[in-house]
């Protein structure tokens, strides 16, 4: 599936991917993803494919739960309702398109409709320059790693360890967060 967005650039979205992602199958307090790329069965299909207006009531099916309130930038989650108490990411006029697939089933009757925000689409999408950005952005470097500017790694005696571990574990613990990743 090619999505389309504001900035009039292109990104794929394989439909394994959207159908594991889909903002309906996020547990509601936990986060937990209640499907996975490899339960996707072949004989699904993306029937068809629309942005959508979601503050138009018109255009959304009872029961279909909206990625509403949307995602907090970066999270990997496809629905903000995880994050209820410390979400960062207010509702803009923006938060109101949605991706809306309707999905088909040789061995369902019914058809299933999921609405994807497009915010998190774009976040997320994963075209090669995309996937090389965000891994230059996330990438931990030498530098980051050792944050005391030395180039050792801090070392312990594990005779030290072991006949004072009440004590040496706040060292332990206090030395990898001092030159830990960042």
């Amino acid at each position: 599936l090619v999505v389309s967005f504001d900035n009039e650039k292109q990104s794929s979205f394989h439909a394994p991917w959207l159908w594991s992602n889909d903002p309906s199958s996020v547990h509601s307090t936990s986060g937990q993803r209640l499907k996975t790329p490899g339960g996707y069965s072949w004989n699904t299909k993306i029937k068809s494919a629309v942005i959508v207006n979601s503050a138009d009531e018109n255009n959304l099916l009872p029961g279909v739960i909206l990625p509403f309130p949307p995602p907090p930038r970066g999270s990997s989650h496809p629905i903000g309702n995880v994050y209820s108490t410390n979400s960062n990411r207010q509702p803009s006029d923006s938060d109101s398109f949605c991706l809306c697939v309707t999905w088909e089933s040789s061995n369902q009757k019914e058809s299933h409709v999921s609405y994807y925000d497009l915010e998190w689409l774009w976040q997320w999408k994963y075209d090669q320059e995309s996937l090389d950005s965000r891994r230059d952005r996330t990438k931990v470097t030498k530098l980051q790693a050792l944050k005391s500017g030395d180039d050792t790694i801090p070392m312990f005696d594990y005779n030290d360890m072991e006949s004072n571990a009440r004590e040496f574990t706040f060292t332990l613990l206090q030395s990898i967060v001092d030159a830990g990743a960042g």
